[in-house]
Formats: structure tokens, sequence, C-alpha cells
């Protein structure tokens, strides 16, 4: 089993806190390849604050935890949608 970590910073563009999406897909096309050639592959991505910050449009990163946990809650369906939407096409 390969298992790939994914950080928040390798996700987002440091610049504008925008979502990577060539990122993302370069990605995905990766571990496609991985699984066509056999390998048992496990994707565990950071990123859903910054996605939740993205789509709210706040520029700082929160620090309070209840602040963080929505973040991550409105952040986590989009992250795994763009996933979905890379895998499935």
């Amino acid at each position: 089993t390969i298992v790939v970590k994914v950080g928040t910073s390798s996700i987002l563009r440091g610049d504008s806190c925008r979502l990577a999406l060539s990122t993302l897909a370069a990605l995905v096309e990766t571990l496609t390849t991985l699984r066509q050639a056999g390998n048992r592959v496990v994707l565990v991505s950071s990123g859903a604050v910054g996605v939740g910050c993205q789509r709210m449009g706040i520029k700082k990163r929160p620090t309070s935890l209840a602040e963080l946990q929505a973040m991550a809650a409105i952040g986590q369906p989009h992250l795994m949608r763009y996933y979905d939407e890379l895998f499935s096409a």
C-alpha cells in the first residue's frame, strides 16, 4: 500500500490561497497511474480549512478552535468534490 499525504501548502497557491487545481490534477493522474499498475493507494489530504477560508473570502487563517472547525466544515465537502470530479474524469 502506498500512502500519499498532501499538505495544505501543496494544494493551495501561496500567493492567493486559491486551490491549485493543476497540482490536484497532476496528483490525481499520478495516483490513477499507480492504481492502474496494481498498487493499493491511500490519499490523505489536508486543506479543508484553507478551502473553507477561500470559499468564505477570509484572507487570514483563523486561530480559534471554533473558527477552524467551521472553516473545515465548509471546506471539506468542496475539497472532496474537487477530488471526486478529478478522479471521475
